[in-house]
């Protein structure tokens, strides 16, 4: 009787703006928890940078694109929050649990969080872009030729190989990719802990990547050599721009990824990589597919090798950090009620 009654207040307790609902699986509660840290978070970046754009006189649109994009995130929510709803009926629990939709609407919701908190952090990185604080990449070059490594030579030998160059390519841009499908992968194979500590670690590494670059921006390698191939120097042509102050509006749909040092590509291989570390016949290739990635990272983003370790190292540090920080938390989750009711 008492847990018919605990599994009915449960359900009474659902909250669809938050389109989560109250679990008994403390998995599922960390995954809730993240969301709603990231959606906060997300709140309060918007709002800076909002407010900063203001201030800077700079006027915000957010374009075609983000208002398709703003529109698919709300049907999205609209999806998970009937499928959670769904999951909780008694007529349809069971088929549900079979058919993974709660998870699925877990995913779905995770991407959203992604998506919103990175249209956010654009915002702050084009503002801190036009701080313009003096640009490093002279001395990146310097560094990379002490390594021995010539970011020019590298360039031309890979354009001269086409399959080289096609797979190269294909590894960097499936960046986009697996920030939908590792969310996915992870829910649907229920290890709700390693999602939570996903998203987390995205939003983590992504500030990080933005408060290092601050203060040591530096133009592309793509600009800096004078490479005008397609989708290279046209992809950052907005930081010089910005730099000089000739930038006044930003449309949200036109944004470019603006920071070199560190190589988020790089921190998020690392990342991809590790959070599926646990699903095992995902694991393997999530390695490979991301070494591949790391490799094309120079050549296809137009980054020195300097921005290469940075991203290596960095992203190394947000798993180190945001792990401690979550195993701290379950152990204060765990070891709390204890504490409060001793025996």
């Amino acid at each position: 009787m008492a847990t018919n009654l605990r599994a009915r207040s449960c359900r009474a307790l659902r909250c669809n703006r938050a389109a989560l609902c109250k679990s008994k699986d403390p998995m599922t509660n960390r995954v809730s928890k993240a969301l709603t840290g990231i959606a906060l978070l997300t709140a309060v970046i918007a709002a800076l940078g909002i407010a900063g754009a203001h201030a800077a006189g700079i006027t915000l649109a957010l374009g075609n694109a983000v208002s398709l994009a703003g529109l698919t995130a709300c049907a999205a929510i609209a999806v998970a929050a009937a499928l959670i709803a769904l999951s909780q009926t008694q007529r349809c629990r069971e088929r549900t649990h079979v058919w993974r939709l709660h998870e699925a609407a877990l995913a779905m919701l995770c991407i959203v969080a992604i998506a919103a908190l990175s249209q956010a952090v654009v915002i702050l990185d084009y503002l801190c872009v036009a701080l313009a604080p003096p640009s490093i990449e002279t001395d990146l070059v310097r560094f990379d030729a002490l390594l021995g490594f010539h970011w020019l030579d590298l360039y031309r030998w890979v354009s001269a190989h086409a399959e080289l160059h096609r797979v190269l390519e294909f590894a960097y841009r499936s960046s986009i990719v697996q920030l939908i499908a590792v969310p996915f992968i992870l829910a649907t194979t229920r290890r709700h802990d390693d999602l939570a500590e996903f998203i987390t670690l995205f939003a983590f590494a992504l500030l990080v990547a933005v408060l290092v670059s601050t203060p040591f921006p530096a133009q592309s390698a793509f600009v800096h050599f004078g490479i005008t191939d397609p989708h290279t120097a046209s992809t950052v042509s907005h930081y010089d721009l910005l730099r000089s102050g000739q930038l006044r509006q930003f449309n949200l749909s036109e944004s470019q990824g603006l920071v070199s040092l560190p190589s988020f590509h790089v921190m998020l291989a690392l990342l991809f990589a590790y959070a599926v570390r646990h699903v095992r016949f995902v694991f393997p290739a999530a390695v490979v597919l991301n070494a591949a990635m790391i490799v094309s990272t120079p050549t296809q983003g137009g980054h020195y090798l300097a921005d290469v370790i940075a991203g290596i190292g960095f992203g190394v540090l947000s798993i180190v950090v945001v792990r401690r920080w979550m195993a701290g938390s379950r152990t204060a989750a765990t070891t709390g009620p204890r504490a409060t009711h001793p025996t």
